[in-house]
């Protein structure tokens, strides 16, 4: 977990918005998203996930985002 740890803190100075866009329930999200320490998106449609990055993207924000192969062609 430390090399987590250093990359999450490299990525925060690096102002770098970490979010997790899920699909599944809201428990399911906020227990992935808290083990993370990241915000999360719950219950998401695959328009709704391309909706919020493209707000991210307006406010010319870095963003990591990692998403399932399953919605990857949506997006």
């Amino acid at each position: 977990m430390a090399v987590c740890s250093v990359d999450s803190l490299l990525l925060h100075r690096m102002r770098v918005e970490k979010l997790l866009l899920g699909g599944d329930s809201r428990g399911i999200a906020e227990s992935i998203a808290s083990e993370l320490g990241i915000e999360y998106f719950a219950e998401l449609l695959p328009e709704d996930k391309v909706r919020v990055i493209e707000e991210i993207k307006a406010k010319e924000k870095a963003l990591l985002l990692l998403e399932m192969a399953s919605t990857m062609p949506q997006l």
